[in-house]
């Protein structure tokens, strides 16, 4: 069984966070995660 992951990817494609469908838009560490992204 595999578990289903929503990537969070750079421009580039490369691969910064994953998390599970049901983690809400707005938690903490997705916000974390697209900031990161941003800032780079």
């Amino acid at each position: 069984m595999s578990i289903l992951e929503i990537p969070v990817n750079t421009l580039d494609g490369e691969v910064v966070a994953r998390f599970r469908p049901r983690v809400e838009p707005e938690a903490p560490e997705i916000v974390e995660a697209v900031e990161k992204v941003i800032a780079t």
